[in-house]
């Protein structure tokens, strides 16, 4: 069976505080070259820095400053709001002063309101709203870096909440 190639010589920079997509047909390495660049894979050869922090080297440091939605989520059905978003934070590293601040500002963003945050548990909620917790856990780390494998439903609110994430990381 001949060795199939996902991502090949791929050379790109975005600066900070750019929206990028990539594009491509079915099978040509988009989702791996995020999952790499976000360090839920390791490459098989080459470099990739994300902020200045080399992915091989320091891949704990680029899990923490990035966010990652894609197309098919995982959601943690018994758990809610909050419980969710502190469990993702702890494993990438936040404390738990920073969970008490970033969780609370992240679902104001979202517009998930106090009833939903303790009172359901995720796999109460509605398609929509479940696909707002999944993008609130890609930004709940006040992202510099969020990115996104998904058609994303309420692009506005979306695209209010990410442009308050990163103008918040910008200072």
């Amino acid at each position: 069976m001949p060795e199939t190639i996902a991502v090949d010589s791929i050379d790109l920079t975005i600066q900070k505080g750019e929206i990028f997509g990539l594009l491509g047909p079915n099978g040509a390495g988009k989702t791996t070259t995020v999952r790499m660049l976000t360090c839920l894979i390791r490459p098989t050869s080459g470099e990739a820095w994300v902020e200045g922090t080399n992915i091989l080297s320091e891949p704990k440091k680029v899990r923490a400053s990035c966010g990652i939605l894609t197309e098919t989520p995982g959601l943690y059905v018994r758990l809610n709001a909050i419980e969710y978003l502190n469990f993702f934070g702890q494993l990438y590293g936040l404390s738990r002063q920073e969970l008490d601040t970033r969780v609370p500002n992240v679902l104001d963003m979202l517009g998930i309101d106090a009833k939903d945050r303790e009172g359901k548990r995720l796999g109460a909620f509605s398609r929509g709203m479940q696909q707002k917790m999944n993008i609130a856990r890609a930004i709940r780390n006040n992202s510099n870096t969020p990115s996104y494998c998904a058609p994303i439903i309420s692009m506005r609110r979306i695209d209010c909440a990410i442009e308050s994430a990163l103008s918040t990381t910008a200072n």
